[in-house]
């Protein structure tokens, strides 16, 4: 008998629990507000659909993960590897295909990405029509979070105008002058 009531009451523990789970995300409350960021985190979009250790290893700083997709390299075409100076190694050396000798008839390719330089992840190189690197740009990020800090204290309606979510990340739009200087927009006003 005693064994039917323990029995019983592990039972009703695990009912009890699972109902509480399912209401709790059907009607979002506690404790649905620390499950569902687990499970986004988990399930990911995307280029975010990762094994969780990769995510992992990603917000460590460890490894670079987030945001990127294997290249998947066509046996029957020929690769070369870009040389860039100041990459970290824990990433395979970026790769470009050309069929022909020259990339483009004329003028430069700028490329922005996370190309895990030794001081940032993201940065832009400037390649000549030959895939040579020209010149190599790696904004300094802490510097930049640093002067959104300060902005955000000198706003009128206080910090929450300017959240800082990583905006050199993705610039849209980059223009270079003659003397080799950089300007990009990361969209924000």
């Amino acid at each position: 008998m005693k064994q039917v009531s323990i029995f019983s009451g592990i039972f009703l523990l695990a009912v009890s629990l699972f109902a509480w789970g399912y209401f709790s995300a059907e009607y979002k409350f506690f404790p649905w507000s620390i499950i569902n960021p687990v499970q986004k985190y988990i399930q990911g979009t995307g280029v975010h659909s990762k094994k969780v250790t990769d995510k992992i290893m990603h917000d460590l700083g460890l490894r670079p993960e987030r945001m990127l997709k294997d290249l998947e390299l066509n046996k029957n075409r020929d690769y070369k590897t870009v040389a860039i100076d100041r990459l970290r190694e824990r990433r395979s050396k970026p790769v470009m295909f050309s069929r022909r000798e020259h990339l483009f008839s004329s003028g430069y390719l700028l490329i922005w990405g996370a190309f895990d330089f030794e001081k940032n992840l993201y940065g832009a190189i400037l390649m000549d029509r030959h895939g040579e690197v020209v010149h190599t740009w790696i904004p300094d990020q802490d510097s930049f979070r640093d002067r959104v800090e300060r902005a955000k204290k000198h706003t009128d309606t206080g910090a929450t105008e300017y959240t800082y979510q990583n905006p050199i990340s993705l610039p849209q739009g980059i223009a270079i002058y003659p003397e080799g200087s950089l300007i990009y927009n990361d969209g924000d006003p």
